[in-house]
């Protein structure tokens, strides 16, 4: 099954029950015109087998693949949201008594029936699952007068719900806009400018009730995170993550009914760690994560990829190459474990340039080059930093194993590419012309001193613009240019450098 195929796979094998509850979540979202994720689902459900072509030509996005492909993202994940707030094991008990309730007011039982209804209505609010404490309440408004309770009252509630509700499902599709413009990219410029991220600066929180807002409060601070860590304000994005483990402590019974918030929340703790230099802090959290997992049984392989995926990128930041190639079996066995649908581009393509990475620092360049390959030859672009940073450490390998004829000819094609993809970022334009003046140089000396000039320019990029920093979380390319100066293994300046020792 091929990656693009996620989608069509997921939205065929649900049920008809499925499909309404992801329809009529939508519908809170409709402004006008249907939703594009959701004319997307309807379109999908009547193809019989998958036709991307046909997609991409309703939605009149031939020339801009990259929207599409975050169309089918924002898509994917909505729909596997829905599902998960379908999920819960506590529905089914509550859900057991509005259909005990129905039976008894069938039998005119009123005084039992509404015992049993407020049994499901403290389960309902206690978890503040919209949905079900909103039915809770219709049945009780449709018999006010058996249950003697008085109606003013009744549709007040009713009407605070389902306003709860709606507020819920804004800051959800913000967060998965959100999620999905940062997977990607980074280098997003002017954030701040862009309507999503705007709005997550602009809008407060609709509910202000804490006995309504969980929910909102959750997917607020993991948007306003995400926003805050594009920025590289790691300060302010771990403020967020503080106040996500202050919420699941006050309230640790929704671990259950949002679990997913609840990964992302330790997931970003440790990827921050990462971040502030802090690798220790963060393999342990990674480690923390791990153990949650296990002691919650959860068996979602995706969750376990990831975790394996970011301990990875942990090693190869600080130059443990060594240890990430002895992870990289454990690595793989995790990805091969998960199911089509959990092998989305984005987890494809970062799986590649990790393992491209790891090679790399080991000075296997022809196993770093094979992984690169993997994500440049493959027609699904999802992340486009990755697409673009492959492309520019393709050249790198190539500069490594000596293929100057090959590496003259590329130049030109790759610089090209990343200007289309509109991620030339002057860093990578520097680098490019370095690569392109270091292969004609005929002497070590002239190539010492392109180097040098390189360093400097790539110092005085990152102090214009802290955006242009984000290109050396994918690839060091500081440290491997004082690799080049000092005359010592990649390996060897980086874990210098990080100044911790995980020997």
């Amino acid at each position: 099954m091929k990656p693009s195929e996620n989608l069509f796979e997921l939205i065929k094998v649900l049920s008809e029950e499925e499909k309404e509850t992801i329809v009529n979540s939508s519908g809170f979202h409709v402004k006008g015109e249907e939703n594009k994720y959701l004319t997307l689902f309807n379109l999908i459900i009547k193809q019989q087998t998958y036709n991307e072509e046909e997609l991409v030509k309703h939605f009149k996005l031939q020339k801009d693949p990259n929207k599409f492909a975050f169309l089918k993202n924002y898509t994917y994940n909505f729909i596997l949201d829905s599902l998960e707030e379908k999920s819960f094991f506590v529905l089914k008990g509550i859900h057991s008594k509005l259909n005990q309730a129905e039976v008894l007011l069938e039998k005119g039982l009123f005084d039992i029936a509404l015992f049993i209804l407020n049994e499901a209505e403290f389960e309902a609010e206690k978890r503040q699952l919209y949905e079900i404490w909103a039915e809770v309440y219709r049945i009780k408004l449709n018999h006010h007068k058996e249950f003697g309770l008085k109606k003013s009252v009744l549709e007040e509630k009713h009407q605070r719900i389902i306003s709860a509700q709606k507020s819920f499902y804004h800051y959800r599709k913000l967060f998965s806009i959100v999620r999905g413009k940062h997977h990607q990219s980074a280098f997003i410029k002017d954030i701040e400018n862009a309507p999503e991220f705007k709005a997550v600066h602009e809008v407060e929180l609709l509910e202000s009730d804490s006995d309504y807002n969980f929910h909102h409060k959750l997917f607020f601070y993991l948007s306003k995170g995400i926003v805050y860590y594009a920025k590289r304000d790691f300060d302010k994005s771990y403020i967020m993550v503080n106040e996500l483990l202050k919420l699941w402590n006050k309230y640790p019974w929704m671990i259950d009914v949002r679990f997913g918030g609840y990964y992302n929340t330790l997931y970003n703790k440790a990827l921050i760690e990462s971040n502030y230099k802090q690798y220790g802090k963060a393999l342990e959290s990674c480690d923390t994560l791990l153990s949650t997992l296990k002691e919650l049984n959860r068996k979602n392989p995706f969750h376990y990829f990831m975790v394996y995926n970011l301990k990875v990128s942990i090693y190869t930041t600080c130059g443990y190459f060594d240890k990430a190639v002895k992870m990289a079996d454990v690595y793989s066995e995790a990805r091969a474990k998960l199911p089509s649908t959990a092998r989305n581009p984005n987890s494809e393509q970062r799986y590649h340039f990790y393992q491209a990475n790891i090679f790399f620092g080991v000075g296997d360049y022809k196993s770093a080059n094979k992984h690169i390959n993997e994500i440049i030859n493959n027609a699904i672009e999802y992340n486009n930093d990755i697409t673009c940073l492959a492309q520019l450490m393709s050249l790198v390998i190539h500069y490594e194993m000596g293929n100057l004829e090959l590496l003259n000819y590329r130049i030109k094609s790759v610089y090209r590419f990343i200007s289309k993809k509109n991620c030339l970022q002057l860093t990578i334009a520097h680098v490019l012309e370095f690569l392109k003046k270091a292969i004609k140089a005929d002497s070590m000396r002239l190539n010492k001193e392109l180097v040098l000039k390189l360093k400097e320019q790539i110092k005085e990029d990152i102090q214009k613009d802290p955006i242009e920093s984000a290109v050396l979380d994918y690839f060091d390319i500081l440290s491997w240019l004082d690799s080049k100066i000092e005359q010592k293994p990649f390996m060897a300046i980086l874990k210098a450098q990080s100044d911790y020792c995980l020997d």
